[in-house]
């Protein structure tokens, strides 16, 4: 095979695979930008849960009187559960570009904002990614001045 043809083949297999890889990563968030703020914060609450820890525990996350099997269900389609949340004792120890990093990211295609609310020194908003016809995930960002949050939920949601 010469080279041309072996370009041209991996040229076609990546624009074939590409886009899966793309929409299979839509959903998470890039939200290490944030790890800064930990020296900054009084309190710091970091979680990341993928779907193999996602599975161990649903045992885990489901009380005494709950259905095992309905939290298995709940969890079935979730890929992965990421949280990061910072208190801190005084207002702006973040800027206003942490939360602009998050908010660019679910301004691309597949994202669409559901809620979003303004105040003079606040913002809640909530976004879904949507996979083909199907939910494929959730950003929550809570920001007001001595505090940030941001919730990002990987995978198949259903609301019901």
């Amino acid at each position: 095979m010469n080279p041309r043809t072996t370009i041209n083949c991996g040229v076609l297999l990546l624009a074939l695979f590409l886009p899966h890889a793309v929409l299979a990563q839509g959903a998470r968030l890039q939200l290490g930008h944030l790890d800064r703020l930990a020296d900054k914060s009084k309190e710091t609450v970091d979680v990341t849960v993928d779907a193999a820890m996602l599975k161990q525990t649903a045992g885990f996350l489901a009380s005494k009187d709950a259905d095992t099997e309905k939290v298995q269900e709940l969890l079935e389609g979730i890929t992965g559960i990421y949280v990061k949340s910072f208190k801190f004792g005084v207002p702006d120890a973040y800027t206003d570009a942490d939360v602009e990093a998050i908010r660019k990211q679910v301004s691309g295609s597949g994202w669409s904002r559901v809620v979003g609310i303004r105040g003079k020194r606040e913002l809640t908003e909530i976004y879904f990614w949507r996979e083909r016809d199907t939910n494929g995930g959730l950003v929550v960002i809570a920001a007001q001045p001595n505090e940030l949050t941001v919730v990002n939920i990987v995978g198949r949601i259903d609301l019901a």
